[in-house]
């Protein structure tokens, strides 16, 4: 029920002791099985205070529930071209996070924004930080980052930000290999036609046989404009972009990698057998 808890928290934090009356108002909702919550459209903080959210956690579902925010957070931009540094975006979800004394992840919107831009232009040297970590909010806080693709906002029918349609093959390669909590976006697996609904439970399977985690180490082996290629886990790699050869990156059979899946701009590689962290 994202839109009626926007309502609730707005009118609780007005209203303090209203709380027993919207703790009766979700109780059946609780009864049947819905034990999270999705904090929609956190545009501004001064609208979503994020110490309420905290306290409606913890007076309802609890702090051991998966909760998340959606706080669209702004990126830098340099004119119409992505910055190269967005840590400003991801601090500003880190600050949210901590305000609501962790009991709610928050959507990441710089994995996916500097995801799309990489993509779309063959700027793959993006996606590393200076750290080189994962530029997105899973570099600096995986186990609070949810990571998606496209929403009912950024895609569509209202379109305001979408990721380019040829490659979101590619962009769930790189958010179910990666840590971070993956999400998929309902359009996408049951709108957009057999071959990305089937690529999409190829990733997850892949997810699950090798224990990919929320906040499994991942080493980052190369970030160019057309090649991307990291080890998530010890137990699976990732490679993005159009180029080919990939030289001694390339995963060696006698060390026990095969190739677990594959499509456009995009392979998959796990460990044989698979291993956890």
């Amino acid at each position: 029920m994202p839109y009626v808890l926007e309502y609730i928290v707005l009118t609780w934090q007005k209203m303090p002791s209203m709380v027993a009356y919207y703790c009766a108002v979700t109780q059946p909702a609780l009864c049947l099985g819905c034990h999270s919550y999705c904090f929609c459209d956190l545009l501004h903080l001064s609208r979503y205070a994020a110490e309420y959210v905290n306290e409606y956690i913890e007076a309802t579902v609890g702090k051991d529930t998966l909760c998340v925010g959606e706080y669209w957070v702004d990126m830098e931009w340099n004119g119409s071209e992505l910055a190269g540094n967005q840590d400003k975006a991801r601090q500003a979800l880190c600050d949210w996070i901590d305000k609501n004394k962790q009991s709610s992840a928050a959507f990441d919107f710089p994995t996916k924004g500097i995801l799309q831009e990489a993509v779309k232009h063959r700027q793959l040297w993006r996606m590393k930080d200076s750290a080189g970590k994962p530029s997105g909010l899973i570099g600096w806080w995986p186990s609070k980052a949810v990571t998606f693709i496209e929403n009912h906002d950024t895609g569509s029918t209202q379109n305001h930000w979408p990721f380019p349609a040829d490659q979101v093959g590619a962009g769930y390669a790189y958010i179910m290999t990666h840590p971070g909590i993956p999400c998929v976006f309902w359009d996408h697996y049951f709108k957009w036609g057999q071959e990305l609904h089937n690529s999409i439970r190829a990733l997850a399977a892949v997810r699950r046989r090798s224990g990919i985690l929320s906040d499994s180490k991942v080493v980052v082996q190369a970030a160019e404009g057309d090649l991307y290629v990291a080890e998530i886990g010890g137990a699976v790699t990732v490679k993005l972009g159009p180029r080919y050869e990939m030289g001694s990156l390339l995963p060696k059979e006698s060390a026990g990698w095969k190739v677990a899946t594959w499509g456009k701009d995009y392979c998959v590689w796990e460990k044989s057998p698979p291993r956890k962290d």
